[in-house]
């Protein structure tokens, strides 16, 4: 979401629609090429407000007889505000947009200067039912801090980066409200362990009439901070204070990774293939000071004989409800063969992340193919609340196969201690509700099955074993509807 927005929000800002200060004849002589054109915009309006849009609507065509289906956004308001060291608003703010062109040819659109901006979106829908609102407020530029668009010529045509370039200091206060119940939290740019600002980027480009966004640099690492429920109406903590913890993610370090999308043009929506060759430094989970530290997740979808990524196919759909669901959206992903994911090392700290512990053991699920078949996941949107937010359905088809790897310690190279197995899901089916109710987050069960093996389960090093525990067999699972899980704040005295 961050980087989308950040693309619409250079868009907005850099067009001339908003009022912009003259220059007369004098002026404009003095006006060099070379260093490029920066021009200063000051905004007259009393709360800031530089963009209103009443409503955006996306239609799908009605292929099918159900209907066309649509995704809404309405009542977004963009507004630009001039904020104090202690986060108050002083009024409207303005900021500097720089126009350049490098000797490379590479067309810059730079925005600067900018003390915080709010961007709010009253209602999101999925058809005639509504998902919720959006919120990113105070969203504070702390000095040095630049968001970009630039068109860079290549040898495959050009693309369009964005970049986003924030400071110590730069925040956001996000929220989401469904029905009176509002999540939020404290969003943070943090730099990296030698100091350096975060920064993000991704690039897109059009290849063989497909658009394609490719994932770039990405520096440092963003902290949602004080995950919390409040009462949408008056902003009060229905846990007296006492929040979820924080999360966070960072250094992330990109061989290769994009998707692509186009319409689909054997069904309506979009289908598109995305590929994956990245690795996560750090992730994290904190709570009162102590933290649940993640490191170097890396998740690859494998890679051709010649080396070449290899990419996963996926389809992407609004649908119509029936019966008492609403719409909802509806992803498809096959030509899974090779999907990895490792987690090199857990371990525990303090909430800064020194003293950190030994670690737990690495994870890793590597080789997972769906041998022909596909995974579907569906979200409904359902109205109310109560176990009527959101309902989720995940299927995977016959024969979904991994090798499972654990390491009781960080391997450091290949004949490492570890216990290897390898599994096939013969079944899986899981139907369940997602709400944010006042006793926090629940996820209620409306039916779930599984049938699934684990064969060659051994231990050793990858060359002597200490024997073979045989095969586990997991049959017909079931878990009977009504059955909850419900995760809220430890309330600490």
């Amino acid at each position: 979401m961050k980087q989308t927005t950040s693309l619409l929000l250079l868009a907005s800002l850099s067009t001339p629609a908003i009022a912009l200060q003259a220059i007369d004849d004098n002026a404009l002589a003095t006006v060099s090429g070379q260093a490029g054109i920066t021009i200063e915009t000051s905004n007259s309006a009393a709360d800031g407000t530089v963009l209103t849009v009443g409503e955006f609507v996306f239609t799908e065509l009605d292929e099918d007889g159900l209907g066309a289906e649509t995704f809404s956004m309405e009542d977004i308001r963009l507004q630009i505000v001039d904020l104090d060291g202690a986060g108050n608003v002083l009024g409207p703010g303005g900021f500097k947009t720089t126009i350049d062109v490098a000797d490379t040819g590479e067309l810059s659109i730079k925005t600067t200067d900018l003390s915080a901006l709010n961007l709010n979106i009253g209602d999101v829908r999925i058809g005639t039912r509504s998902v919720g609102s959006v919120g990113l407020n105070k969203w504070r530029f702390a000095p040095g801090s630049f968001l970009e668009v630039a068109a860079v010529p290549g040898a495959d045509g050009v693309k369009l980066r964005n970049r986003t370039y924030m400071t110590d200091g730069s925040r956001i206060d996000f929220t989401y409200i469904e029905d009176d119940l509002a999540l939020a939290t404290d969003v943070e740019f943090k730099p990296t362990s030698g100091g350096s600002p975060f920064q993000s980027e991704f690039f897109i480009s059009a290849v063989d009439g497909e658009l394609r966004l490719e994932m770039g640099t990405t520096e440092g690492t963003l902290e949602l901070n004080n995950i919390r429920l409040l009462d949408a109406t008056d902003g009060s903590d229905l846990f007296g204070g006492a929040d979820y913890g924080d999360i966070g993610f960072g250094d992330v370090s990109v061989n290769e990774a994009y998707f692509t999308l186009q319409a689909n043009p054997d069904a309506e929506g979009l289908k598109g293939r995305f590929a994956s060759d990245l690795t996560i430094g750090t992730a994290f989970y904190r709570s009162n000071d102590k933290r649940i530290n993640l490191g170097n997740v890396r998740l690859s979808t494998g890679k051709e004989a010649g080396g070449a990524l290899k990419e996963v196919g996926y389809t992407f759909e609004i649908v119509g409800g029936t019966g008492l669901y609403g719409n909802g959206i509806s992803a498809s992903f096959f030509d899974v063969d090779d999907l990895s994911l490792f987690i090199d090392n857990i371990t525990f700290s303090d909430g800064d992340g020194t003293n950190a512990s030994g670690s737990l053991g690495s994870y890793g699920i590597e080789h997972f193919s769906l041998n022909g078949g596909s995974m579907t996941a569906q979200i409904w949107a359902l109205p109310g609340s109560g176990r009527q937010g959101i309902r989720s359905d995940l299927q995977l088809s016959d024969g979904v196969s991994f090798d499972l790897t654990i390491y009781d310690e960080e391997p450091t190279g290949t004949n490492d201690p570890k216990l290897t197995a390898s599994v096939v899901v013969n079944d899986f089916s899981q139907e369940a509700y997602i709400d944010v109710t006042n006793k926090g987050l629940q996820v209620s069960v409306a039916d779930m099955e599984l049938s699934a093996s684990m064969n060659a389960l051994r231990l050793g090093d990858g060359q002597t074993y200490q024997g073979q525990s045989g095969r586990l067999v997991i049959d017909s699972l079931t878990v009977e509807p009504g059955a909850y899980l419900r995760v809220e704040p430890i309330q600490i005295p």
